[in-house]
């Protein structure tokens, strides 16, 4: 039954992927220039020169957000935010994002956002021990029905030989 259950799902989701054609024209170029407001205000938030990324977290991260970091810890959301208040964790030390592209689907209801990241990380005891972290991100947004963007994945790849080192500022993954 449970095999049946999950062709059935499959089949359903692939002809959603199969029909999924982005979506272009005015409607789209708004929900990009959304899209990209977000996600640059987001710097402001990282490096706490506008409240705390736990704040923007909280605004714009939907309940589940299914998250990846570049070591492949898969925090809930809960795990992410608590981890960004712990107080021993490695801190952003420099933060740049680049390379933005967003592709808009579904009559503008669902953004996907690219980047590339480059990241410093030192811990407070250990400030002059800089890990230095290069990513491939990917952000997927859904706009709900209370007309609020939400992010529901952000996936972050590390880029070819990086994210390695101690203080990169990662949750480890779960031994499973």
């Amino acid at each position: 039954m449970r095999n049946v259950l999950s062709t059935a799902l499959l089949a359903v989701l692939l002809a959603g992927v199969a029909n999924a054609q982005e979506t272009t024209g005015a409607k789209a170029e708004e929900v990009k220039q959304e899209i990209l407001k977000i996600e640059t205000d987001k710097l402001a938030y990282r490096l706490n020169h506008r409240g705390s990324i736990e704040d923007w977290n909280k605004q714009y991260d939907a309940v589940g957000i299914a998250v990846t970091q570049p070591n492949g810890a898969r925090p809930s959301g809960s795990e992410h935010v608590a981890h960004l208040k712990d107080p021993n964790r490695a801190k952003l030390r420099t933060n740049n994002q680049f390379g933005y592209q967003v592709r808009v689907y579904d009559d503008a209801k669902i953004a996907v956002a690219t980047y590339n990241g480059e990241n410093t990380f030192s811990t407070d005891a250990e400030k002059d021990k800089i890990t230095t972290q290069k990513t491939l991100d990917t952000d997927v947004w859904f706009k709900f029905p209370d007309g609020m963007w939400r992010r529901i994945v952000h996936d972050a790849a590390p880029a070819a030989g990086e994210c390695s080192g101690a203080n990169a500022g990662f949750i480890q993954p779960r031994k499973e």
